[in-house]
């Protein structure tokens, strides 16, 4: 195939071309390109009756030329060959209109890649700067267009998705989900050290994963890989759309100066843990929160009374109560609050430093806060609550790990079938651990977050162990301490009812045979309204 050259104004452009109007911006860079390396892409002429060259194809290229003063390049169209057809088909085909997102991607990839082989022929390069000149675009429009089509060959879920914002959706899941899967090889490594295994690690069986000594399906391991979150809890939450959360269970870095207690004990692992973290911070980790939280919602937050942290000058209204600055947050971003907290009693817990002169530490303080009106599933439950106190074998390396039993009963107090539950500072999981163990009964989409990488394997694998395991025993049911009141007859149909109200709880309870059409339409209607 000979390509001719010919001064570029000589060449004739008919009056009636369908394309008229061109980014002068936009040439002038593609001119600039020209200068520097000349016109690497013929256009296409046939030859008039008059001996003159008309243009076939490549204006714009034409027109670059023009600007560039330099000669134009092209071939007649009777000696086109079905390479340079191809490449001006990519070409013309990108600048076509009511293209689907695949198609556009699809024809920029192999426009590209056709590009890259004749600059290596040539001994050089085709950058993305050079696609994006050629066809008028940015940079970054390009790089993010040629990782669709990457994915889109790959994925069919990516290749059928509606617009390109949904492919990169999916793409985000996908990258993450390779992330977590890799954190959770982690943690099946570490495992071997905590916990005695039967069998081996990573074994196949049946379709199912040995891990941390625990046979569990291959799709539910994937499941609570997805669930439980690395990542700090500011970022994170962006994960969850505002109004979502039915119920959050907050456990922060409260400033006890617990780590100087726990070292006593031998205990390695850290994290940050003082009045001033937690005064500098709360606020602004309420109103993330709340902000994530349905119109109504609970959430529970422990916190500390008593600093023991002496190696700080504390200001002295936070030295012995921290009651007020407690609530005062939680008040000020919008939580109604009684101001009387719950007192979770850890039997046989005497935490102390000094165990000859002030007796040990056996309870924790947790604010109860509403968003709203939702009502308690459990009428009448004491400020008390009593569960064994958290053993080594539960706290693992984890300093401040909670028993799952104090969770169950917030959860029984709290959440409703179909729940939306997340503890945003997971710590060692015991939320997923207690939410898990309600599967069967209120099937709940809890989710978890951890900033430390270490942590967020512990709480996986806490969840992957389960409740019987890290407890050692079956969850006990405590029946609760008042009986409830005679209330309405429910209607015949749940579609009538509120998710999340009362007489939604009863009727799950009353009618077994409808839970799974209740999940999917609750499903449906908060995806209706924009929720996660």
């Amino acid at each position: 195939m000979e390509i001719l050259t010919c001064d570029a104004e000589k060449i004739v452009v008919a009056a009636d071309r369908v394309r008229r109007e061109f980014n002068k911006e936009k040439l002038q860079k593609l001119a600039t390109s020209y200068k520097r390396i000349g016109q690497l892409q013929a256009g296409i002429c046939v030859r008039s009756e008059d001996g003159s060259y008309q243009l076939v194809a490549g204006e714009r290229r034409l027109r670059a030329c023009r600007i560039a003063k330099i000669p134009f390049s092209f071939v007649l169209s009777s000696t086109a060959t079905a390479d340079m057809l191809l490449e001006i088909e990519l070409e013309e085909n990108l600048c076509r209109e009511n293209l689907s997102w695949q198609e556009e991607v699809d024809g920029l990839d192999r426009l590209h890649r056709h590009r890259e082989t004749q600059k290596e022929q040539k001994g050089q390069t085709q950058s993305l700067d050079d696609t994006a000149i050629e066809i008028e675009s940015s940079r970054t429009s390009v790089h993010r267009d040629l990782e669709l089509a990457e994915w889109a060959k790959e994925f069919q879920e990516v290749k059928d998705a509606p617009s390109k914002a949904e492919a990169f959706k999916i793409i985000k899941r996908f990258k993450a989900e390779l992330v977590r899967n890799q954190l959770l090889k982690q943690a099946v490594e570490k495992s071997e050290t905590r916990i005695e295994i039967t069998g081996e690690e990573g074994e196949l069986v049946e379709d199912s994963l040995i891990i941390a000594g625990t046979s569990i399906p291959k799709e539910l391991l994937l499941d609570f890989d997805r669930r439980v979150i690395q990542g700090r809890m500011e970022e994170e939450l962006n994960r969850f759309e505002d109004g979502s959360l039915n119920l959050v269970l907050f456990d922060p870095p409260w400033g006890v100066n617990l780590i100087a207690v726990s070292n006593l004990k031998g205990d390695k692992s850290t994290f940050e843990d003082s009045w001033k973290m937690f005064f500098t911070h709360i606020e602004l980790w309420l109103q993330l929160i709340y902000k994530k939280m349905a119109t109504d919602s609970h959430l529970y937050m422990f916190f500390g009374i008593a600093n023991e942290g002496k190696e700080e000058e504390i200001p002295i209204e936070q030295e012995s109560l921290f009651l007020g600055p407690v609530y005062g947050a939680l008040e000020k971003v919008g939580f109604q609050t009684n101001r009387i907290p719950l007192i979770w009693y850890k039997q046989s817990a005497h935490v102390t430093r000094n165990p000859e002169i002030w007796p040990g530490r056996s309870y924790e303080p947790i604010a109860f806060a509403r968003k709203g009106n939702k009502k308690l599933i459990t009428l009448g439950s004491p400020d008390v609550i009593i569960t064994p106190a958290p053993t080594m074998a539960i706290k693992g390396s984890h300093p401040a790990a909670k028993h799952p039993d104090v969770y169950l009963e917030l959860l029984k107090r709290s959440a409703y079938p179909g729940d939306l539950v997340l503890d945003p500072m997971a710590g060692s999981g015991m939320v997923g651990v207690a939410a898990e163990a309600y599967r069967a009964s209120k099937r709940l989409d809890w989710w978890l977050i951890e900033e430390k990488q270490e942590f967020r394997e512990l709480a996986l694998e806490n969840v992957i162990r389960g409740y019987s395991k890290v407890v050692n025993r079956e969850p006990i049911e405590r029946p609760p301490q008042i009986a409830d009141y005679e209330p309405e007859p429910l209607p015949e149909d749940f579609h009538e009812l509120e998710p999340g109200g009362s007489d939604w709880i009863r009727f799950w309870k009353v009618h077994p045979e409808a839970q799974g059409q209740m999940l999917e339409w609750q499903k449906s209607k908060r995806e209706g309204e924009g929720m996660i």
